[in-house]
């Protein structure tokens, strides 16, 4: 510590000890230490600027009691602190170990030293053996609001001194008031935290959308907030001071509960209820209210939302579920939602009629297991095969077209379906099932190309007979024909041609999706297959006015060559029939991973998007209606796919519409010599 003070020459007759064997009486820590700081910290007292409430106690001590030393010192964990002073610094601090008034604070109980050198606490301390060499020291304990000591009110001087009783009574009254001033402390922060609590609750409740009002046990509203005015549609001043009672129906069991309630006088649990009130417009707004005591007083609290907009959302959303069930219970598929482990939790009606199941019995049952154990073949089906399994599992969508399900009664019956996954926060829950029973249209198919088929075989003989007994009258064997029958008897045999053509592609077509047709395989090479196609084309592409360029090399190919220059034929004619007069038609080739890229691409008006893949079907055409310029039966892309795709190949198409279109023939790699041979004939 340092002050204005001046040490005083050693009294006469004392002897001065040896340093080595002084030692150091260090004060004792109280046992309700940790309780002690938490207190002192709340207070915020320590390093804080000089107080003229706290001032005028040390003067006034220092004045009554003629010492030339007062303080205030309040003692943390680790010093005394001065909060006032008179003879040293305010807000000077001394180690606690060598603190006077931290023996005040370990003992709980006044020190009063009036000689320090005859003090065996004391005698070694520092602040007595050097400056400032205090001899005397008179110290009174300062409790805190909770009733621990937290430092002293002190007086001392660098003379030894006694007090006389009135002098520590007058000393420990002082004490008192510093105590006050303590309290005063402790009340402006606590009021200072309660009104910033106010103001936050306050700003809380005023930013909140749901209503809240507190109520006596009487009823009467003593506080609100704003978003309570706006939904009762009654100013603050107004709900101040009125009954919640009246602001409710005249009956119902809310108000019921609320009049018992303020009849009991306490509330054990919330009470939760929807209710209407009647605003002064004369509106009626439904609120979800909850009213729970207050800490367990008789003060309530209850909080108040509008659920109009819920209302409606859940009327509109219940219509929609109303809405789905309906389109369910009237879809024709069976839909069927499984959970994670393949088990149903929704079927449709269909889904029960499909499977002869009583309505709602399909629910619990684990899908696979009951109807689609088995393949065609009467080979089991292990469920780790399943496609729903794979959506279980991946969550990608699965389809398939040729599935075989069990029904209840024991028949089986053909099915195509598609599996969607349920999914919610990246994690599959389920999946919902279509299920279609296809066997009747298969059936349906079966017989059309069955008849298609017998139609076809007994119309190629006799258009055959009538193609060539024609040739023979064209050619002379009746003698010289006059021009116009000539004419009628051309057009005739090229409409024969043209059915014969029809008749073997249906034929054709039937071999196919029969697994009838017989590849004979032969090496080739592009090249030839591009010239045997071009010596088919070469008259359709004069009397079109198209060009045809090609730059295709000798690449060696394993194919059956009849069949490969069908398909190039098939190509050509369409991209000369489509090309403009004047227009080119380019066939050129790539070699690829994959193997040979064959592409034939012409300047026509291109194929739009949509339908690019349906002249791929049967009968497919890129114009379907009656009105379509070009004439076709839809049978030739169908069938140069079916014929490469034997082959193991892709016949694809490319075209933006406008541009011209593209079609890529890809043929796989020229086989080994062993392969060649395994492969000479394929069905």
């Amino acid at each position: 510590m340092h002050g204005p003070l001046r040490a005083s020459p050693a009294r006469p007759g004392i002897l001065l000890r040896d340093p080595e064997r002084s030692t150091l009486h260090p004060p004792r820590i109280p046992e309700d230490e940790a309780a002690r700081l938490a207190a002192l910290d709340a207070l915020a007292l320590v390093g804080t600027d000089a107080e003229e409430r706290f001032d005028r106690i040390t003067r006034t001590v220092g004045r009554l009691l003629g010492m030339p030393i007062a303080m205030v010192n309040l003692v943390t964990a680790e010093a005394q602190w001065a909060k006032s002073a008179v003879g040293m610094d305010q807000g000077a601090t001394v180690e606690r170990e060598r603190s006077f008034c931290a023996h005040v604070v370990g003992d709980g109980r006044p020190v009063l030293v009036e000689e320090a050198l005859d003090d065996p606490r004391f005698v070694d301390n520092p602040m007595v053996t050097t400056d400032p060499r205090l001899r005397a020291y008179f110290g009174m304990p300062v409790r805190g609001p909770g009733g621990h000591v937290l430092g002293s009110l002190c007086v001392a001087d660098v003379a030894p001194r006694a007090l006389e009783a009135d002098q520590l009574s007058l000393l420990a009254d002082l004490a008192g008031w510093v105590e006050a001033e303590l309290d005063r402390t402790q009340l402006a922060a606590v009021t200072l935290q309660e009104r910033r609590l106010r103001q936050r609750l306050e700003a809380i409740t005023g930013a909140m959308g749901d209503g809240i009002l507190v109520f006596d046990r009487a009823g009467r509203i003593e506080a609100s907030n704003a978003a309570a005015s706006r939904l009762l549609g009654r100013p603050s001043e107004v709900l101040h001071g009125a009954a919640v009672p009246d602001l409710l129906p005249p009956t119902g069991t809310s108000r019921a509960a609320l009049e018992e309630l303020l009849g009991a006088g306490r509330l054990r649990t919330p009470l939760r209820a929807e209710i209407e009130v009647a605003r002064p417009d004369g509106a009626a707004v439904p609120l979800e209210v909850t009213v729970a005591s207050a800490n367990g007083t008789d003060t309530y609290v209850v909080v108040g939302r509008d659920v109009t907009d819920r209302r409606r959302h859940d009327a509109a959303l219940q219509n929609l579920r109303q809405l789905y069930a309906s389109i369910l219970d009237a879809a024709a598929d069976a839909i069927v939602g499984l959970d994670r482990d393949g088990r149903i939790q929704y079927a449709n009606p269909a889904a029960h009629r499909l499977f002869v199941v009583p309505e709602g019995e399909l629910l619990g049952e684990d899908l696979h297991t009951r109807f689609h154990h088995h393949r065609d073949d009467g080979s089991p089906y292990p469920w780790q095969e399943c496609p729903s399994r794979q959506t279980l599992v991946t969550g990608r969508p699965c389809e398939s077209l040729e599935e075989r399900y069990h029904r209840a009664d024991g028949t089986t019956f053909s099915a195509e379906y598609v599996s969607t996954p349920l999914v919610a926060d990246g994690v599959v829950s389920g999946a919902v099932l279509m299920i279609r029973d296809v066997e009747e249209r298969r059936t349906v198919e079966r017989l059309k190309d069955e008849f298609v088929a017998t139609v076809s075989h007994e119309l190629r003989t006799p258009l055959t007979s009538i193609k060539g007994t024609l040739a023979l009258v064209l050619g002379g064997v009746t003698g010289v024909l006059p021009a116009d029958v000539r004419s009628l008897l051309e057009v005739t045999h090229s409409s024969t041609e043209r059915l014969i053509r029809l008749v073997n592609d249906i034929l054709d077509l039937e071999r196919m999706v029969g697994g009838h047709l017989d590849l004979r395989r032969e090496p080739s090479d592009a090249r030839e297959l591009t010239v045997a196609a071009l010596d088919n084309v070469g008259g359709l592409a004069d009397e079109a006015g198209v060009t045809i360029a090609t730059a295709v090399e000798p690449v060696p190919v394993f194919v059956d060559v009849d069949r490969m220059v069908q398909v190039l034929t098939n190509l050509l004619g369409n991209a000369i029939k489509f090309s403009p007069t004047g227009g080119t038609v380019r066939v050129s080739c790539r070699t690829a991973p994959e193997g040979l890229v064959l592409t034939v691409a012409d300047e026509g008006p291109g194929i739009a998007l949509d339908a690019q893949q349906r002249i791929f079907e049967r009968f497919g055409q890129a114009d379907g209606s009656d009105r379509r310029e070009k004439e076709g039966t839809g049978l030739g892309l169908p069938i140069a796919r079916g014929l490469v795709e034997q082959h193991g190949g892709r016949l694809e198409v490319e075209s933006e519409g406008g541009s011209g279109s593209r079609f890529h023939l890809t043929l796989p790699a020229l086989p080994t010599g062993s392969e060649a041979a395994d492969s000479e004939v394929h069905r």
